[in-house]
């Protein structure tokens, strides 16, 4: 598309300079070295290329239009894309004049809205809401006629110039009535796709959000937190924790894959994150300044609100992954084995996450501490449930018979805490209710997988003899629940056992030997001068 499928206007308008260029060239439709300008008369028509002509400068102005609206830095800028905005709408009124002269009856009619979606769009600059609004259903209402006819390319063409115009429309409305800001970002996100009106209508949402955070960022001056106001009087938190707030009130709902929603959530993290070095900051210029310690604590309690916050969006980034995970292994049983450790390592987390929120310096409130109780039990059952699995999988029957036996305990006094709160979550009591279905039967089947071996075991000719001959002592690395039934716990009195004895070594044969005498051998002792004389 030359750049405009991926908004990329300036590379998009050089195309529409080049493709002028060639088919003035091409019907010597020229305005010579000195310039002269050439009326384009619909008497001089004779080739379609004028009216492609006509179309490729409607285009090269709305381009530039585009082009100069995402120049935020440029104040002027705006003023300029106005007005080529306007030159556009002119080019395709002149397009619309010349095919109701020589051009069929569908050529016509798309002209005609084509031209009416221009003017739609002037009008939505100068905020004219009406007025743009009936320009843009009329635009709508000849695409989606032209869309019922034609050929399948034609027939496509039509649907997607209708399905662009709609969120146009949604906004006019919307700009109308004041609706809530729920809409609005519902149609933000429709705008964030590629299409030609939607990056003219994403500019305006965008004007418009801004505007509505500005106001709130003025008007939040505190929280609620463990029953007292904690005011936020440093701008930076409030914005960031407005950011975070809204995209976890109004984008996060809206978004369709579970990409968009990671992507979402770790924007959400990034304004946390902002929001509390900013608090950070705060209270080591407050403790260095020797502020009052009512200040400090009302700091410290407001990092604690933000911490809470942001482990409670972490709970619900970490139990969305899990319910895809489990969707997954729902839908494919041999995923179970394969994919049930991942989940006991996600709702392992999941209960790290409640255990900080339980760690801050106190209690929020009675309803909100049964609500966080009731969680705490649900995953620790469920986290049970598949380690039962885990275990089953790799055939240690006992362990996976003890983990389940212990799962559905859990599940019973998950579901009791669960009809403890209000209001009550009827989907995760649902959920408890078919895992206890679930575990019930996989208790079963290991039990009756344990009872078969059994009776191998009892079969085998070798088993009493070596269950006589076993004694617990000796067996402590296998579990075997025959060695308590037998009460053998170890060999008494012990058994003698082989062992070496060092060994004692006797000098015997020096007694039986004949040495020879070697006294002849051995030589006198050296004497002084003085011994010759005294003898």
């Amino acid at each position: 598309m030359n750049g405009l499928r991926h908004g990329d206007y300036s590379r998009y308008r050089a195309y529409c300079t080049r493709r002028i260029r060639r088919i003035t060239k091409a019907l010597k439709f020229l305005h010579g070295r000195v310039y002269h300008k050439k009326e384009l008369d619909p008497t001089i028509i004779n080739d379609k290329r004028y009216l492609e002509m006509v179309l490729m400068l409607a285009e090269r102005s709305w381009a530039l239009a585009m082009q100069l609206k995402n120049d935020v830095e440029n104040y002027r800028a705006k003023f300029h894309a106005n007005r080529k905005l306007i030159k556009a709408g002119k080019w395709a009124q002149k397009l619309v004049a010349l095919c109701n002269a020589v051009a069929d009856e569908r050529t016509k009619l798309e002209a005609e809205s084509y031209s009416s979606w221009y003017e739609g769009n002037i009008l939505m600059e100068h905020k004219q809401w009406a007025l743009a609004r009936q320009h843009l259903i009329k635009s709508k209402t000849v695409y989606e006629e032209l869309g019922k006819v034609g050929t399948a390319e034609q027939q496509e063409r039509c649907q997607e110039r209708v399905s662009e115009i709609e969120p146009a429309i949604r906004y006019c409305k919307f700009s109308m009535e004041g609706q809530d800001q729920t809409e609005l970002v519902h149609l933000k996100t429709e705008a964030t796709d590629t299409g030609r009106n939607l990056d003219f209508l994403k500019s305006q949402l965008d004007v418009v959000l801004s505007e509505i955070r500005k106001k709130e960022v003025e008007t939040l001056n505190e929280v609620l937190w463990k029953g007292s106001k904690v005011p936020i009087k440093n701008e930076a938190i409030r914005i960031s924790f407005l950011n975070a707030d809204s995209i976890a009130k109004f984008e996060i709902p809206q978004a369709t894959t579970e990409e968009q929603k990671l992507q979402l959530y770790d924007k959400i993290f990034i304004h946390y994150n902002d929001a509390l070095k900013s608090i950070g900051n705060e209270v080591s210029n407050a403790k260095t300044q020797k502020k009052s310690a009512q200040e400090i604590s009302q700091l410290e309690d407001l990092k604690d609100f933000i911490t809470y916050s942001k482990l409670q969006k972490t709970m619900d980034r970490n139990y969305m992954i899990l319910e895809s995970l489990e969707a997954k292994i729902a839908n494919d049983a041999q995923a179970m084995g394969n994919k049930a450790d991942e989940v006991v390592r996600l709702y392992e987390i999941l209960i790290e996450n409640i255990t900080e929120i339980n760690n801050l310096k106190e209690a929020t409130d009675e309803k909100t501490n049964k609500i966080f109780a009731a969680k705490l039990l649900t995953f620790k059952a469920l986290r049970c449930y598949y380690l039962g699995q885990t275990y089953e999988k790799i055939a240690k029957w006992a362990e996976a018979f003890a983990l389940y036996e212990r799962a559905i305990r859990q599940i019973d006094e998950a579901v009791d805490h669960h009809k403890e709160c209000e209001p009550i979550d009827i989907n995760t009591v649902d959920k408890l209710n078919t895992t206890a279905k679930k575990t019930y039967a996989s208790k079963a089947r290991v039990k009756a997988i344990m009872f078969q071996e059994s009776i191998k075991q009892a079969k085998s000719p070798r088993a009493d003899q070596s269950n006589e001959q076993k004694v617990l002592l000796e067996n402590l690395n296998s579990f075997d629940p025959g060695f308590l039934e037998s009460g053998k716990l170890m060999e008494f009195p012990p058994n003698f056992e082989l062992m070496t004895c060092k060994p004692v070594l006797f000098d015997l044969a020096e007694q039986n030997f004949a040495f020879p005498n070697l006294a002849e051998r051995k030589k006198a002792p050296r004497t002084g001068l003085f011994a010759r004389w005294w003898g």
